[in-house]
């Protein structure tokens, strides 16, 4: 049994879901929660995943190796197996709704296993490595090219 002193109170609720900012005074709220989401009364880190494509448009690819969100280009770039694509989703948030979806097969890569590497620069260009070769995709000429060995 746990014996507590005279000058014990009643324990205090400590509100810890709160807004990612703070109020600027104290009188406002001191409150902050950082990189938390609020699920079924729960915190999570993370705000979850929901299926917004149908895999058959990915054709029989089975194993996904890497995304990629370019934001210049405001497209995803998704490598599953040897095949690299081209996805854009436009989803209403307010409707929970995609209003227009499309996955475009930008070009093949030598292997069908094991991690790739992507990433982008200011042209936009995005390159895509698979440890064997190095590719890059230029909007400008639609599909995926070979770079070097």
């Amino acid at each position: 049994m746990i014996t507590r002193g005279p000058n014990f109170k009643e324990p205090i609720p400590i509100n810890i879901v709160g807004s990612s900012t703070f109020g600027r005074y104290p009188k406002i709220s001191e409150e902050k929660t950082y990189n938390m989401f609020i699920s079924d009364n729960f915190l999570v880190p993370y705000a979850g995943y929901q299926i917004v494509l149908d895999q058959t448009k990915f054709g029989s690819g089975r194993q996904g190796r890497g995304i990629y969100a370019s934001t210049k280009l405001g497209k995803l770039v998704v490598v599953i197996s040897e095949h690299v694509y081209l996805v854009t989703i436009n989803y209403n948030l307010q409707y929970d709704k995609i209003i227009f979806s499309s996955v475009i097969q930008i070009g093949t890569l030598q292997t069908l296993t094991g991690p790739v590497y992507i990433a982008e620069n200011n042209k936009p260009q995005i390159g895509i490595s698979d440890g064997t070769a190095f590719y890059i995709y230029d909007p400008t000429l639609t599909q995926l090219s070979k770079q070097c060995r």
